[in-house]
């Protein structure tokens, strides 16, 4: 068994791949990392979730993120206290063959799972003997460390490369109407995304805003006027007053959580 260093950080040397790179340990050897490409899978609100499988020239200890940059902020990647170094291969994802330059082949590997909008991010990491207890975000998950605002780039980086969000389609059936309501039937969709295939966005919230302003929300399918929430299909059904529809073409324009807002249908009067 290899001792693990601490304060080990790797140094960017590929887009993607991530080759190569080497660290500044003060400790013996510096422990060299390389990441595999990023492959998605799973779709989170505004997010695709990536498993990466970062490999370095020892067998033991834990991989750590340090921190994380991208553009918007918002990233992130855990586990947060560092992912345990394990055996290669690494099932289900794409770890870096052994080096070409002739250099110690890589030893073990480590599975981080990144969430991404931008589909790119900056990562810096360090090989240690123990996992680490840093302050995470409450926003993306008890396990997973938030992406500050975008710095300077400096040693000890890999660049991540994986796939983007690419939004939501947003679907809206005829309206059924009476004298008393209208009810507007909403399907939301993940649109594909890298491996993951377009899928319904389940879990999602949706705002709702009329032009011109009039129509009044009085409850949905799956609860109340105050939250709109997909089910787990991807589908929720809408209720408006029908006296509150105004006598002209009235636009419906719905923001899924963590996509952009898109006129999604027009109304004409209730009544």
């Amino acid at each position: 068994m290899r001792a693990a260093r601490s304060t080990l950080v790797a140094a960017a040397a590929s887009i993607g791949l991530g080759a190569c790179v080497i660290g500044d340990a003060t400790e013996g050897s510096p422990v060299r990392f390389a990441a595999g490409t990023p492959v998605a899978t799973a779709f989170v609100p505004g997010q695709v979730v990536h498993e990466v499988c970062v490999v370095v020239d020892a067998d033991d200890g834990y991989v750590r993120p340090l921190s994380i940059a991208s553009t918007p902020a918002g990233d992130g990647i855990g586990p947060a206290e560092g992912a345990a170094v394990q055996a290669l291969p690494l099932d289900g994802v794409d770890c870096p063959s052994d080096p070409a330059d002739g250099s110690t082949a890589w030893l073990g590997g480590a599975r981080l799972t990144w969430q991404t909008g931008s589909g790119r991010a900056v990562v810096v990491l360090e090989h240690a003997s123990t996992p680490a207890q840093p302050t995470v975000s409450a926003t993306l998950g008890d396990d997973t460390l938030a992406a500050p605002p975008v710095t300077p780039a400096s040693a000890g980086e890999i660049v991540l490369q994986g796939a983007a969000f690419a939004g939501y389609d947003v679907e809206v059936g005829d309206a059924e109407v009476s004298a008393s309501y209208v009810r507007l039937p909403i399907d939301v969709r993940y649109r594909a995304a890298g491996a993951l295939a377009t899928q319904p966005a389940g879990g999602i919230t949706l705002s709702l805003s009329f032009l011109p302003e009039g129509p009044t929300i009085f409850g949905s399918s799956t609860g109340g006027a105050d939250q709109i929430v997909t089910d787990a299909f991807g589908h929720v059904d809408v209720l408006l007053l029908g006296a509150s529809v105004p006598c002209e073409d009235v636009a419906v324009f719905i923001t899924p959580a963590g996509g952009g807002t898109a006129l999604a249908t027009t109304l004409t009067c209730a009544l």
